[in-house]
């Protein structure tokens, strides 16, 4: 996350932004049931796809950068 966009935006540094969004959208995927969370699990056992899609929809866009190119993630 860009600094100075995240403190135009939120008001505060890039390293909010990328500590908070990721739970808050997790939160958001066991709030809706998307994530099953009726077992205790490690968050590496959970799909990542919806989690991924989600931190896109709510500004924390995952890209890939490799020998094909930079590019979006999205499933």
């Amino acid at each position: 996350s860009d600094h100075k966009e995240a403190y135009n935006e939120v008001g505060s540094q890039g390293i909010s932004y990328t500590a908070g969004v990721p739970p808050v959208a997790a939160a958001m995927l066991v709030a809706t049931g998307e994530w099953d969370t009726g077992k205790m699990v490690n968050v590496e056992e959970l799909d990542a796809k919806p989690f991924i899609n989600l931190l896109n929809k709510i500004g924390l866009p995952t890209r890939i950068q490799d020998a094909n190119g930079d590019r979006a993630l999205e499933f």
